[in-house]
């Protein structure tokens, strides 16, 4: 009954507002939910009744901006097959401005997706909702799951190197592990034997990474990004990409970038998620879910994926964990056609 409420409200601030049903729509509201204005852009075939909700990692960071100006390519590929809904979460991108910090929190942001989620599924009920998360994005959706329980408006859930657990000192065993098993595999294949060889005789006489000085001498086994054989994702931006990412924005983008807003988000909800792991908890989610990660993301090992992975409750028919070679933490740069493939198989055909 709760579910059906919440549809009846959510739908009855749109019903004047007629949604595109068609292959190419295109379709920008805001949304006001406690005191904050979520803006929200739906794009693509809506006509294929599939819509995905993508929801950004940072945290503080923009979804629309980056929708806009097409970074990821989703416009000229995904959305010719479904539809694809991006918004800004409570204080970024187009939703920053004045707030108040106290609203800043998890508990918050679940319920701005629970909103967001609603009015989708007002405005198009028979369509199947697919929630897509990147980094902190993968645990703001897995966390929504879990707090709405059967209220929660989703379908599919799809992660893309999802942070399931800000529990670092468990973050580190799996580093260490990735960094292990990285070094033993490029030995296999005869690559820069003594680099690798080196950093297992290191990591033999570290069975726990707990201080810094041992960090940062993992970290420079591994290399900075691209150095051995993690990408270099960031440089598969352009300087006509940051200037399409400016000029192509919903809004002005200059005072979002100059404002501390960003720093603040971040600030507040990492303090607030740190030493929470949810890998307890996915048992009791059950939905069909796409795990997608890179090879090479040395910031949430694809080893602490998988273990998050085999914790889930869904079925194992219904689940798949994959993995994207020469790919790190952001897929949708480096591997970007693979990904896309492997997203629009899993919400047609799954």
């Amino acid at each position: 009954m709760k579910k059906l409420i919440t549809l009846i409200l959510i739908g009855s601030l749109f019903a004047c507002q007629k949604f595109e049903s068609s292959t190419s729509a295109e379709t920008y509201f805001h949304l006001t939910v406690d005191k904050a204005s979520i803006p929200v852009l739906l794009r693509g075939n809506t006509a294929s009744n599939k819509i995905m909700l993508f929801v950004n990692g940072g945290p503080g960071l923009t979804s629309l901006d980056l929708a806009e100006a097409d970074l990821f390519k989703w416009k000229t590929n995904l959305e010719k097959s479904v539809a694809i809904a991006y918004y800004d979460q409570r204080g970024c991108g187009n939703a920053q401005g004045n707030f108040e910090e106290s609203s800043i929190n998890l508990q918050q942001y679940r319920k701005d997706l629970h909103y967001v989620l609603g009015v989708l599924k007002a405005q198009y009920p028979d369509a199947e909702l697919s929630l897509c998360g990147h980094s902190f994005g993968g645990f703001l959706a897995s966390s929504y799951l879990l707090e709405y329980g059967d209220q929660a408006l989703a379908d599919k859930l799809i992660l893309i190197d999802g942070a399931l657990n800000y529990d670092f000192d468990l973050t580190w065993e799996y580093r260490r592990i990735f960094l292990q098993e990285m070094a033993e595999a490029q030995i296999n294949l005869g690559e820069n034997i003594a680099h690798w060889q080196a950093a297992l005789d290191w990591l033999n006489t570290e069975p726990d990474l707990s201080d810094n000085a041992q960090k940062k001498i993992w970290n420079q086994y591994v290399g900075q990004p691209g150095e051995y054989l993690i990408p270099d994702e960031y440089l598969a931006l352009s300087l006509r990409d940051y200037m399409k990412l400016g000029f192509a924005s919903s809004y002005n983008p200059f005072p979002a970038f100059l404002s501390s807003n960003l720093e603040k988000v971040n600030d507040l909800l990492n303090a607030e998620l740190e030493g929470q792991n949810l890998q307890s908890d996915l048992k009791q989610i059950k939905l069909p879910a796409l795990f997608l990660w890179g090879q090479y993301d040395d910031l949430i090992p694809p080893q602490e994926g998988k273990a998050m992975f085999d914790s889930l409750g869904t079925v194992d028919h219904q689940k798949e964990f994959i993995s994207l070679p020469n790919a790190g933490h952001e897929p949708m740069f480096s591997q970007n056609g693979a990904l896309q493939a492997f997203i629009k198989n899993f919400i047609l055909h799954s």
